[in-house]
């Protein structure tokens, strides 16, 4: 029965410094990019409903902002879009919060085309947690005002900005002070503390701590 209790304190102890890793989605609307402006009704064919976006000139710098809603750290950042009209030139270089970023692929040349998805991989380093965020991609290279159709998710985003975090320690996420509810001995019966004698802490958040003070 000792060794089952342990076991089961242990394995309490051990969950209690799990961190739990968290993937959001941010979804941008047209009111969320920036260098971006809506089509004058669609300038390709049916059957697109919603209206497209496009840069506001040739060769202009152009992405989105976000607030992040996560307190961990970022370990990856992923920018899904899709062109319809794209010259597909070389890489472009990218910022994120004004800092240089890695290049970007546009993929093949699209005129008036459904396009093929892209997705961007942007390095996480310069990312603001619990903060705002904006990435912008520079197309001065570009001899052509590029287009972007809407993303077939909820609201017909222009761009989705999915961001995985670094776990979360669960006492971090307990806002609640903890505080000790009762002392136990190694067969559970309620004690008083004493010194140099294995005993088991339990905690108002559930928690079960096993501790040997020396004295």
């Amino acid at each position: 029965m000792m060794k089952s209790l342990l076991t089961t304190v242990l394995a309490i102890a051990a969950i209690s410094n799990f961190s739990i890793a968290q993937t959001v989605n941010y979804d941008i609307p047209i009111a969320n990019t920036v260098g971006l402006e809506l089509t004058s009704g669609d300038i390709c064919t049916a059957p697109w409903v919603t209206e497209e976006a496009k840069q506001v000139s040739i060769g202009n710098s152009w992405g989105a902002t976000w607030t992040s809603t996560n307190p961990g750290v970022a370990t990856s950042i992923l920018i899904e879009l899709v062109f319809t009209v794209s010259d597909g030139v070389t890489p472009h270089p990218t910022t994120l919060n004004g800092i240089a970023n890695n290049s970007v692929d546009p993929g093949a040349v699209v005129n008036c085309a459904t396009g093929t998805p892209l997705s961007w991989n942007i390095d996480p380093a310069d990312y603001n947690s619990m903060g705002s965020n904006t990435f912008l991609v520079d197309y001065t290279s570009s001899q052509t005002i590029n287009q972007l159709d809407n993303l077939p998710y909820a609201g017909d985003p222009y761009m989705r900005v999915t961001v995985t975090y670094a776990g979360v320690g669960l006492s971090e996420l307990n806002e609640t002070p903890v505080e000790l509810v009762r002392i136990t001995d190694l067969m559970g019966r309620e004690t008083e503390f004493t010194p140099n004698t294995p005993l088991i802490y339990v905690y108002s958040d559930g928690s079960v701590r096993r501790e040997f003070r020396i004295e």
